[in-house]
């Protein structure tokens, strides 16, 4: 495999190495230079917010590089796949939205 830069080989090293925390995670953040994007659990976020009702999910952020000369979200979301069966991203709908306290993407759940 090729990777457009060598982070990039590292990332996928690092991934595989945090395999079983990605395995039990409910809810994956990606976490990029210009904020965050759900990558998995959606659904079980969107369910809370229209219940009211509080819940607990596991839930963890992982960091790539969004550069332009990175392949990391491809990676990612290509190990998704493979650990959880399919990933959630989906760019149109990580549009950053401003709460005044926080930037949460696609859709705003309050403060933490």
């Amino acid at each position: 495999m090729n990777f457009k830069k060598p982070a990039d080989k590292t990332f996928l090293k690092k991934l595989h190495a945090a395999r079983s925390c990605i395995e039990k995670a409910d809810v994956i953040f990606g976490v990029h230079q210009r904020g965050r994007s759900i990558l998995y659990g959606r659904e079980r976020l969107e369910a809370i917010i229209a219940s009211g009702k509080a819940n607990t999910l596991t839930t963890i952020c992982i960091e790539y590089d969004s550069a332009p000369d990175s392949d990391q979200l491809e990676i990612l979301c290509a190990f998704l796949i493979v650990v959880k069966g399919r990933h959630e991203y989906e760019p149109t709908k990580d549009k950053f939205v401003d709460d005044g306290q926080h930037k949460w993407g696609g859709w705003n759940h309050g403060p933490s």
